[in-house]
């Protein structure tokens, strides 16, 4: 399985742009993105809703949706939420799902997003 960072790569080379191209067509800086690219850091979900957009990369590829099975998605996206919350501020689950409904608009990924950005939330003003 591949990981993030070579999934940006691979997609980032298939739509022929070099790593400064699409840094700027996302509205990064290049240095951050060379990092993303060598898994020194991880993009935002917004970031890779972006990278999907110019390079054509799905996002249900990029963050490793393949699987038919319903709870099986449900599954990765609580994974995912999970590995997101550490990183994220308190806006960013709200961000997180309007990205996933934007890319993906499946009731799954919704009502999967929705929970975890709601616990997070719950969690945080405690």
């Amino acid at each position: 399985m591949m990981k993030l960072n070579e999934k940006i790569k691979k997609c980032r080379l298939e739509a022929g742009l070099t790593q400064i191209e699409l840094a700027n067509a996302i509205g990064v800086h290049p240095n951050t993105f060379r990092k993303w690219e060598s898994g020194d850091r991880v993009p935002k979900v917004t970031n890779l809703a972006d990278i999907s957009k110019v390079t054509g990369a799905s996002m249900e590829w990029l963050l490793d949706f393949k699987s038919s099975d319903n709870k099986h998605k449900e599954d990765r996206m609580a994974q995912y939420a999970d590995a997101v919350k550490s990183i994220a501020v308190i806006a960013m689950p709200v961000m997180f799902t309007k990205a996933l409904v934007a890319a993906a608009g499946k009731d799954v990924f919704v009502k999967a997003v929705t929970a975890a950005a709601k616990k997070y939330a719950e969690d945080v003003l405690k």
